[in-house]
């Protein structure tokens, strides 16, 4: 579910799109393609700190309700299974949340949201699955599995922030 199979399948009335301009990662024409037509502006958030969390926030029939977590806004991370290749995420749906995205932070028009943060996906045909990963007083351990031998690579940071 990409962003435009969202917002066609919730029909919103209004969309406020949170990003933190240097740290989100985002295609500006992506979004205004799949906004185009909504009642849409986007909150650019402040970045003294990392709001890595993704989330969806909507309020239908005097609720609200959140999805929180892992997923990213791809149809393999929300409507696609493991078993159908779809990714293996983790998240919580709460009714009767409070809002979450800040209330602090600049709006700008749709319009206005200019760059490109993220590279087009090629895909390889090589699979890697993430099965696990886990921590300990020895460091990280991670367990991958491949559907052909290929090298792997992989990027830690310390402190969880951008290009540490």
């Amino acid at each position: 579910m990409d962003l435009n199979r969202l917002v066609d399948r919730m029909a919103p009335r209004r969309i406020i799109l949170g990003l933190q301009p240097r740290w989100s990662s985002y295609d500006a024409e992506m979004i205004k393609k799949a906004l185009r037509g909504f009642n849409a502006q986007i909150r650019l958030l402040d970045e003294t700190r990392m709001r890595h969390g993704k989330f969806l926030d909507w309020q239908t029939d005097g609720r609200r309700y959140a999805l929180t977590g892992s997923p990213n806004l791809t149809s393999a991370a929300l409507c696609t299974s493991t078993r159908d290749g779809g990714n293996c995420e983790l998240a919580v749906l709460a009714a009767d949340t409070p809002p979450l995205l800040p209330e602090k932070g600049r709006i700008t028009a749709l319009a206005n949201l200019a760059g490109r943060t993220i590279r087009p996906f090629e895909s390889t045909g090589h699979t890697l699955i993430l099965l696990g990963a886990k921590t300990d007083s020895e460091g990280l351990h991670v367990s991958l599995a491949r559907s052909q031998p290929l090298p792997v690579v992989i990027s830690t940071s310390p402190d969880g922030s951008p290009g540490s």
